[in-house]
Protein backbone atom coordinates (compact mmCIF):
# COMPACT_ATOMS: atom_id res chain seq x y z
CA UNK A 1 0.00 0.00 0.00
CA UNK A 2 1.30 3.73 -0.64
CA UNK A 3 -0.26 6.13 0.88
CA UNK A 4 0.98 10.00 -1.13
CA UNK A 5 0.45 13.28 0.98
CA UNK A 6 0.67 16.66 -1.06
CA UNK A 7 2.20 19.32 1.03
CA UNK A 8 3.23 22.83 -0.83
CA UNK A 9 6.27 23.61 1.79
CA UNK A 10 6.65 22.07 5.02
CA UNK A 11 9.51 20.74 6.68
CA UNK A 12 9.39 17.02 7.10
CA UNK A 13 11.18 15.59 10.05
CA UNK A 14 13.31 12.15 9.91
CA UNK A 15 12.60 12.47 5.85
CA UNK A 16 15.06 11.23 3.12
CA UNK A 17 15.27 12.69 0.06
CA UNK A 18 14.90 10.78 -3.35
CA UNK A 19 16.50 10.99 -6.94
CA UNK A 20 13.70 12.67 -7.97
CA UNK A 21 13.31 16.31 -6.89
CA UNK A 22 10.32 16.98 -4.82
CA UNK A 23 9.94 13.66 -3.86
CA UNK A 24 10.69 12.56 -0.06
CA UNK A 25 10.68 9.49 1.22
CA UNK A 26 9.37 8.84 5.04
CA UNK A 27 9.32 5.60 7.26
CA UNK A 28 5.48 5.39 6.70
CA UNK A 29 4.73 7.70 3.65
CA UNK A 30 5.79 9.17 0.68
CA UNK A 31 5.96 12.46 0.01
CA UNK A 32 5.67 14.83 -2.68
CA UNK A 33 6.36 18.66 -2.51
CA UNK A 34 4.77 20.50 -5.76
CA UNK A 35 3.43 23.20 -6.66
CA UNK A 36 0.34 21.99 -8.55
CA UNK A 37 -1.28 18.96 -9.04
CA UNK A 38 0.11 18.52 -12.56
CA UNK A 39 3.45 18.89 -11.33
CA UNK A 40 2.79 16.49 -8.46
CA UNK A 41 0.88 13.57 -10.35
CA UNK A 42 4.77 14.05 -13.20
CA UNK A 43 6.67 13.48 -9.92
CA UNK A 44 4.38 10.46 -8.79
CA UNK A 45 4.41 9.11 -12.10
CA UNK A 46 7.95 9.29 -12.65
CA UNK A 47 9.36 8.25 -9.02
CA UNK A 48 7.05 4.82 -9.32
CA UNK A 49 8.88 4.20 -12.55
CA UNK A 50 11.90 4.74 -11.17
CA UNK A 51 11.07 2.56 -8.27
CA UNK A 52 9.96 -0.25 -9.89
CA UNK A 53 12.21 -3.36 -9.78
CA UNK A 54 13.85 -3.71 -13.13
CA UNK A 55 12.65 -6.48 -15.43
CA UNK A 56 14.57 -9.61 -15.68
CA UNK A 57 17.03 -10.45 -17.69
CA UNK A 58 16.17 -12.67 -20.88
CA UNK A 59 17.79 -16.33 -20.17
CA UNK A 60 21.51 -16.64 -21.47
CA UNK A 61 20.98 -18.22 -25.31
CA UNK A 62 22.90 -21.80 -25.19
CA UNK A 63 26.07 -21.56 -27.33
CA UNK A 64 25.00 -22.91 -31.04
CA UNK A 65 25.53 -27.08 -31.34
CA UNK A 66 29.23 -27.46 -32.88
CA UNK A 67 29.10 -29.57 -36.41
CA UNK A 68 29.61 -33.15 -36.24
CA UNK A 69 32.52 -33.87 -37.83
CA UNK A 70 36.60 -33.05 -39.16
CA UNK A 71 36.67 -29.85 -41.39
CA UNK A 72 38.14 -31.23 -44.13
CA UNK A 73 41.31 -28.97 -44.42
CA UNK A 74 42.00 -30.65 -41.05
CA UNK A 75 41.82 -34.28 -42.63
CA UNK A 76 44.23 -33.04 -45.69
CA UNK A 77 46.91 -31.30 -43.03
CA UNK A 78 46.52 -34.93 -41.08
CA UNK A 79 47.16 -37.00 -44.32
CA UNK A 80 49.73 -35.02 -45.31
CA UNK A 81 51.72 -35.41 -41.76
CA UNK A 82 50.48 -39.67 -42.30
CA UNK A 83 52.32 -39.44 -45.33
CA UNK A 84 55.89 -37.52 -44.38
CA UNK A 85 56.05 -39.26 -41.13
CA UNK A 86 55.82 -42.75 -43.19
CA UNK A 87 58.09 -41.75 -45.43
CA UNK A 88 60.77 -40.60 -43.27
CA UNK A 89 60.26 -44.07 -41.63
CA UNK A 90 60.18 -46.52 -44.36
CA UNK A 91 63.53 -44.38 -46.24
CA UNK A 92 65.29 -42.63 -43.80
CA UNK A 93 65.05 -45.04 -40.75
CA UNK A 94 64.17 -48.63 -42.32
CA UNK A 95 66.50 -51.03 -42.85
CA UNK A 96 67.19 -51.22 -46.62
CA UNK A 97 65.66 -54.00 -48.04
CA UNK A 98 66.80 -53.17 -51.72
CA UNK A 99 67.15 -56.83 -53.84
CA UNK A 100 70.45 -57.95 -54.57
CA UNK A 101 71.76 -60.62 -57.49
CA UNK A 102 75.12 -61.96 -57.50
CA UNK A 103 76.38 -64.13 -60.21
CA UNK A 104 79.96 -65.76 -60.79
CA UNK A 105 81.09 -66.58 -64.26
CA UNK A 106 82.84 -69.63 -65.41
CA UNK A 107 86.38 -69.16 -65.25
CA UNK A 108 87.50 -70.56 -68.67
CA UNK A 109 91.30 -71.57 -68.65
CA UNK A 110 91.61 -70.62 -72.08
CA UNK A 111 90.10 -66.76 -71.12
CA UNK A 112 92.34 -66.89 -68.60
CA UNK A 113 95.75 -68.32 -70.39
CA UNK A 114 95.30 -65.54 -73.06
CA UNK A 115 96.17 -62.60 -72.21
CA UNK A 116 94.85 -60.14 -74.96
CA UNK A 117 91.65 -62.15 -74.67
CA UNK A 118 91.13 -61.43 -70.78
CA UNK A 119 91.45 -58.14 -71.58
CA UNK A 120 88.94 -57.70 -74.20
CA UNK A 121 86.27 -59.82 -72.11
CA UNK A 122 87.28 -57.70 -68.92
CA UNK A 123 86.37 -54.41 -71.11
CA UNK A 124 83.35 -55.64 -72.98
CA UNK A 125 82.30 -56.41 -69.41
CA UNK A 126 82.86 -53.04 -68.16
CA UNK A 127 81.22 -51.20 -71.13
CA UNK A 128 77.73 -53.12 -70.92
CA UNK A 129 77.92 -52.42 -66.68
CA UNK A 130 78.11 -48.84 -67.64
CA UNK A 131 75.52 -48.77 -70.47
CA UNK A 132 72.60 -50.65 -67.94
CA UNK A 133 73.52 -48.10 -65.31
CA UNK A 134 72.47 -45.55 -67.96
CA UNK A 135 69.08 -46.86 -68.51
CA UNK A 136 66.63 -43.85 -67.58
CA UNK A 137 63.93 -46.69 -66.27
CA UNK A 138 64.22 -49.79 -65.09
CA UNK A 139 67.74 -49.75 -64.54
CA UNK A 140 69.94 -50.99 -61.80
CA UNK A 141 70.68 -48.64 -58.64
CA UNK A 142 73.89 -50.03 -58.98
CA UNK A 143 76.30 -52.63 -60.37
CA UNK A 144 80.03 -53.84 -59.45
CA UNK A 145 82.02 -55.71 -61.24
CA UNK A 146 84.72 -58.31 -59.56
CA UNK A 147 87.29 -60.71 -60.15
CA UNK A 148 87.70 -63.80 -57.34
CA UNK A 149 91.92 -64.18 -56.76
CA UNK A 150 91.63 -68.18 -56.09
CA UNK A 151 91.07 -68.76 -59.84
CA UNK A 152 89.96 -65.65 -61.81
CA UNK A 153 86.71 -66.20 -62.20
CA UNK A 154 84.18 -63.06 -62.31
CA UNK A 155 81.61 -61.26 -59.88
CA UNK A 156 78.92 -59.38 -61.12
CA UNK A 157 76.60 -57.99 -57.93
CA UNK A 158 73.58 -55.81 -58.90
CA UNK A 159 71.60 -53.88 -56.85
CA UNK A 160 67.64 -53.16 -57.62
CA UNK A 161 65.86 -49.81 -57.48
CA UNK A 162 63.31 -49.56 -54.49
CA UNK A 163 59.64 -50.69 -55.91
CA UNK A 164 61.74 -52.15 -58.82
CA UNK A 165 62.89 -55.42 -58.53
CA UNK A 166 64.95 -56.66 -61.20
CA UNK A 167 64.67 -60.97 -61.75
CA UNK A 168 67.48 -61.52 -63.79
CA UNK A 169 71.41 -59.63 -64.46
CA UNK A 170 71.16 -56.84 -66.93
CA UNK A 171 71.07 -58.21 -70.28
CA UNK A 172 73.61 -55.96 -71.27
CA UNK A 173 76.15 -57.66 -68.78
CA UNK A 174 74.49 -60.69 -69.17
CA UNK A 175 75.45 -61.38 -72.87
CA UNK A 176 79.65 -60.69 -72.17
CA UNK A 177 79.65 -62.29 -69.10
CA UNK A 178 79.13 -66.88 -69.17
CA UNK A 179 77.23 -66.32 -65.80
CA UNK A 180 75.85 -68.86 -63.27
CA UNK A 181 72.44 -69.20 -61.88
CA UNK A 182 72.00 -65.70 -59.58
CA UNK A 183 71.95 -65.52 -56.07
CA UNK A 184 69.16 -63.80 -54.79
CA UNK A 185 69.88 -61.68 -51.15
CA UNK A 186 68.79 -58.37 -49.87
CA UNK A 187 70.22 -55.04 -47.83
CA UNK A 188 70.48 -55.29 -44.52
CA UNK A 189 73.13 -52.44 -43.50
CA UNK A 190 73.57 -50.01 -44.67
CA UNK A 191 70.01 -48.04 -45.00
CA UNK A 192 69.19 -47.31 -48.97
CA UNK A 193 70.54 -44.13 -49.25
CA UNK A 194 73.78 -45.96 -49.00
CA UNK A 195 73.86 -48.24 -51.83
CA UNK A 196 73.89 -45.01 -54.82
CA UNK A 197 76.77 -44.89 -56.66
CA UNK A 198 79.46 -42.21 -54.89
CA UNK A 199 79.56 -39.55 -57.77
CA UNK A 200 83.33 -38.98 -59.36
CA UNK A 201 82.86 -35.21 -60.27
CA UNK A 202 85.31 -33.40 -59.97
CA UNK A 203 84.40 -30.06 -57.65
CA UNK A 204 85.64 -26.91 -58.06
CA UNK A 205 88.83 -26.06 -57.82
CA UNK A 206 89.74 -30.17 -56.95
CA UNK A 207 92.77 -30.91 -58.86
CA UNK A 208 91.97 -34.70 -61.34
CA UNK A 209 93.08 -37.84 -59.90
CA UNK A 210 95.50 -39.27 -61.46
CA UNK A 211 95.71 -43.35 -62.43
CA UNK A 212 93.35 -46.35 -61.42
CA UNK A 213 93.61 -48.35 -58.16
CA UNK A 214 91.90 -51.65 -57.48
CA UNK A 215 90.36 -51.98 -54.23
CA UNK A 216 90.28 -55.49 -51.64
CA UNK A 217 86.50 -57.25 -51.28
CA UNK A 218 86.02 -59.78 -48.99
CA UNK A 219 82.81 -61.70 -49.50
CA UNK A 220 81.86 -63.94 -46.30
CA UNK A 221 79.21 -66.13 -45.85
CA UNK A 222 77.76 -67.15 -42.28
CA UNK A 223 75.28 -69.15 -40.98
CA UNK A 224 73.24 -68.15 -38.03
CA UNK A 225 70.41 -70.31 -35.43
CA UNK A 226 67.06 -69.72 -37.16
CA UNK A 227 65.97 -67.66 -34.15
CA UNK A 228 68.90 -65.90 -33.63
CA UNK A 229 68.67 -64.20 -36.93
CA UNK A 230 66.95 -61.17 -36.58
CA UNK A 231 69.37 -60.33 -33.06
CA UNK A 232 72.46 -60.75 -35.71
CA UNK A 233 70.58 -58.34 -38.44
CA UNK A 234 70.51 -55.69 -35.49
CA UNK A 235 73.77 -56.29 -33.96
CA UNK A 236 75.33 -55.65 -37.38
CA UNK A 237 74.60 -51.91 -37.23
CA UNK A 238 77.03 -50.50 -34.40
CA UNK A 239 79.86 -53.12 -36.13
CA UNK A 240 79.19 -51.63 -39.53
CA UNK A 241 78.95 -47.62 -38.69
CA UNK A 242 82.51 -48.35 -36.49
CA UNK A 243 84.33 -50.19 -38.87
CA UNK A 244 83.36 -47.71 -41.61
CA UNK A 245 84.94 -45.08 -39.24
CA UNK A 246 88.31 -46.92 -40.08
CA UNK A 247 90.52 -44.96 -42.42
CA UNK A 248 91.23 -48.26 -44.77
CA UNK A 249 87.45 -49.49 -44.53
CA UNK A 250 85.73 -48.06 -47.97
CA UNK A 251 82.41 -50.58 -47.10
CA UNK A 252 81.05 -52.71 -44.80
CA UNK A 253 77.75 -54.11 -46.04
CA UNK A 254 75.44 -56.94 -44.81
CA UNK A 255 72.92 -59.22 -47.16
CA UNK A 256 70.40 -61.72 -46.44
CA UNK A 257 69.84 -64.36 -48.89
CA UNK A 258 66.40 -64.85 -49.36
CA UNK A 259 65.64 -68.45 -49.71
CA UNK A 260 67.65 -69.41 -46.34
CA UNK A 261 66.85 -66.11 -44.35
CA UNK A 262 69.35 -67.44 -41.25
CA UNK A 263 72.65 -67.27 -43.63
CA UNK A 264 74.08 -63.53 -44.24
CA UNK A 265 76.81 -62.49 -46.36
CA UNK A 266 79.31 -59.85 -44.97
CA UNK A 267 80.72 -57.79 -47.92
CA UNK A 268 83.97 -55.63 -47.03
CA UNK A 269 85.89 -53.53 -49.46
CA UNK A 270 89.44 -52.10 -47.98
CA UNK A 271 91.49 -50.09 -49.51
CA UNK A 272 94.71 -52.53 -49.10
CA UNK A 273 95.14 -55.82 -47.69
CA UNK A 274 96.89 -53.67 -44.59
CA UNK A 275 93.84 -52.75 -43.96
CA UNK A 276 92.14 -55.54 -44.00
CA UNK A 277 94.61 -56.90 -41.23
CA UNK A 278 93.89 -54.04 -39.46
CA UNK A 279 90.38 -53.85 -39.69
CA UNK A 280 90.06 -57.33 -38.21
CA UNK A 281 92.44 -56.61 -35.14
CA UNK A 282 90.43 -53.25 -33.99
CA UNK A 283 88.36 -53.29 -31.03
CA UNK A 284 85.17 -53.39 -32.65
CA UNK A 285 85.73 -56.30 -34.34
CA UNK A 286 86.40 -58.40 -31.06
CA UNK A 287 83.59 -56.87 -29.48
CA UNK A 288 81.69 -58.01 -32.41
CA UNK A 289 83.09 -61.16 -32.60
CA UNK A 290 82.26 -61.89 -29.00
CA UNK A 291 79.05 -60.80 -29.27
CA UNK A 292 77.60 -62.82 -32.21
CA UNK A 293 79.84 -65.78 -31.84
CA UNK A 294 76.80 -67.66 -29.56
CA UNK A 295 74.56 -66.81 -32.44
CA UNK A 296 76.57 -68.55 -35.34
CA UNK A 297 76.43 -72.13 -36.15
CA UNK A 298 79.41 -72.64 -37.07
CA UNK A 299 82.39 -69.69 -35.72
CA UNK A 300 84.34 -70.00 -39.15
CA UNK A 301 83.41 -68.29 -41.70
CA UNK A 302 83.76 -69.31 -45.82
CA UNK A 303 85.74 -66.76 -47.33
CA UNK A 304 86.72 -65.24 -51.04
CA UNK A 305 88.44 -62.44 -51.96
CA UNK A 306 88.02 -60.70 -54.86
CA UNK A 307 89.88 -57.12 -56.57
CA UNK A 308 87.73 -54.80 -57.62
CA UNK A 309 87.44 -53.78 -61.59
CA UNK A 310 84.15 -51.75 -61.78
CA UNK A 311 83.25 -48.99 -61.19
CA UNK A 312 86.89 -47.56 -61.22
CA UNK A 313 88.82 -45.74 -58.21
CA UNK A 314 91.65 -43.22 -58.32
CA UNK A 315 94.14 -43.55 -55.83
CA UNK A 316 96.26 -40.23 -56.16
CA UNK A 317 94.11 -38.70 -54.35
CA UNK A 318 91.93 -41.13 -53.40
CA UNK A 319 88.83 -41.41 -54.53
CA UNK A 320 86.05 -43.97 -55.15
CA UNK A 321 82.27 -44.47 -56.25
CA UNK A 322 82.76 -47.88 -53.63
CA UNK A 323 82.44 -44.91 -50.62
CA UNK A 324 78.91 -44.60 -49.48
CA UNK A 325 77.32 -41.37 -50.70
Amino acid sequence: LEVWALVADEELPAARTTSDKGVIEMDDAVVVRAWSDESAARCIQRHRRRSQPPPPAPPASAPPAAKAGVPPAYLLIGALLLFGANFALTNLMEESGLTVLLSMDEASPTLLANQTARVLYRAAAVAAAARALREPQGGPLRIELLQRKADGAHAILQVSRRGEPLEAIMPEVRERLRLQPALRLQTVFPERAKWRMSSMALAEGEMPSVGDASLLAQHLTMQVDEDSADAFARAWSDFGYNSLGEAGVVRCDLLRHTEHPHTFTARKVFRSREALVAHEASSHYAAWRAQVDALLLRTTFEEQQLDTIFPAAAPFPFRSPWTPP
